[in-house]
């Protein structure tokens, strides 16, 4: 059905228009794959060849474990099977736990007949863990810094059945001496190019990890 639809605007509402649970998981999707390896990020190495459970007492437990530790009434979990691509073009397989709690109550500034008051309502966080078979490793993101490790942690002891030692992925080291040192850059006359100037260089990781 979506191979004869026009382009990715034409694809993507027909699946929010047919297939909500799935258009909410390509955005817990691009959620998760927005931040990751950026300052809401932690990955953390555990068993490779493991099954996430999706049985009702240990997706329970879990989402009990949530609740009390954000002393959150409600939580609600999305555990679904993804890929994500690498760089040599191959599929990275995953499976994904997608976590909405709700928060404490608030308030919002809103319009009624005209008038501005104040109304209440409990905001909605949203955290998203991955685990890759392949590798045993487990990313995590949210906003939260201290409590990524507790999901983490509930997450590995309900869902995988194994004890969590908090072993992190190792952090990658680069030499960046070589930036140091002025460098010319080559142009072409018919480009219009007459010099190049460098302002900022940002890393990006070309794996799966």
């Amino acid at each position: 059905d979506l191979d004869v639809l026009a382009n990715g605007h034409d694809r993507a509402l027909w699946m929010f228009l047919n297939r909500d649970v799935l258009f909410r998981h390509a955005e817990e999707v691009r959620y998760t794959d927005e931040r990751r390896r950026g300052r809401s990020w932690d990955g953390f190495e555990a068993q490779p060849n493991l099954l996430v459970s999706q049985n009702p007492v240990a997706l329970e437990a879990f989402k009990a474990a949530l609740r009390a530790r954000f002393s959150s009434n409600n939580v609600h979990v999305d555990i679904f099977r993804r890929v994500r691509p690498t760089f040599d073009g191959e599929d990275c397989e995953l499976v994904q736990i997608t976590i909405y709690r709700e928060g404490r109550l608030d308030d919002f500034l809103a319009f009624d007949n005209g008038d501005l008051v104040r109304r209440a309502r409990r905001p909605v966080f949203e955290a998203a863990m991955t685990y890759e078979p392949d590798t045993g490793v487990i990313e995590v993101v949210a906003n939260d810094r201290e409590s990524r490790e507790e999901m983490v942690r509930f997450m590995a002891r309900d869902l995988l059945g194994i004890e969590f030692d908090s072993k992190k992925v190792p952090l990658r080291t680069y030499d960046l001496g070589v930036l140091l040192q002025p460098c010319e850059f080559t142009t072409d006359l018919e480009d219009g190019i007459d010099t190049v100037e460098i302002r900022q260089l940002r890393l990006m990781p070309i794996d799966t990890v």
